[in-house]
């Protein structure tokens, strides 16, 4: 199979170890252009109205303003980590409880202008990380904000029943796009 696509060292019967690969890789299709040009006008819009609840903010509001490179930079954030130990995904009735309290994490964001930059769930628990003094939702009190938001937010999920634990630190952190034009993503990443 590989005789035409790799030099390789035959160790044992039936076993070879690779030393080179000679196939370069095709290039991707842009299948999000292709399906776009395929919409209607209506359909376009509603598809760009539905992708946008999935793009974060601060790469929304850059897009909006015509920049369409994200360029990189450190700049002072607060981070919001918030851990959701009752998240669970057994039954139909946790998934709506779940729901229902990320709805509430998201009322607290919209009033403090935080950006959920992910929620992540591992062998710890569920855990939000939001984020405070991106580009274009950047304000001189964003640590004051990120407290105030850790505050309501284990308040609200308290009176929900829900167990939470909040933690803030602020510092500077790189946020920007990493990635390529096939595939990229908004990373802040800081200590």
């Amino acid at each position: 199979i590989i005789k035409d696509s790799a030099e390789s060292v035959m160790i044992a019967d039936d076993f070879h170890v690779i030393k080179e690969v000679n196939v370069l890789p095709s290039p991707c299709p842009d299948v999000g252009a292709e399906l776009i040009n395929h919409f209607s006008d209506q359909e376009r819009q509603r598809s760009e109205k539905l992708l946008s609840s999935y793009v974060p903010h601060p790469v929304l509001a850059a897009i909006n303003a015509g920049k369409y490179s994200l360029l990189g930079e450190l700049r002072q954030v607060t981070i919001l980590f918030v851990n959701l130990p009752d998240f669970r995904y057994e039954t139909e009735q946790q998934a709506e409880k779940n729901q229902e309290a990320f709805l509430e994490i998201q009322r607290v964001l919209s009033r403090f202008d935080g950006n959920l930059r992910q929620l992540i769930q591992d062998d710890k628990g569920t855990v939000a990380i939001i984020a405070f003094g991106l580009p274009y939702s950047s304000h001189e009190d964003d640590p004051m904000r990120g407290v105030l938001a850790s505050m309501v937010t284990f308040r609200a999920l308290s009176q929900m029943g829900m167990r939470c634990g909040v933690g803030v630190t602020t510092g500077d952190a790189y946020c920007g796009s990493v990635g390529n034009e096939i595939r990229c993503e908004y990373a802040i990443v800081g200590d």
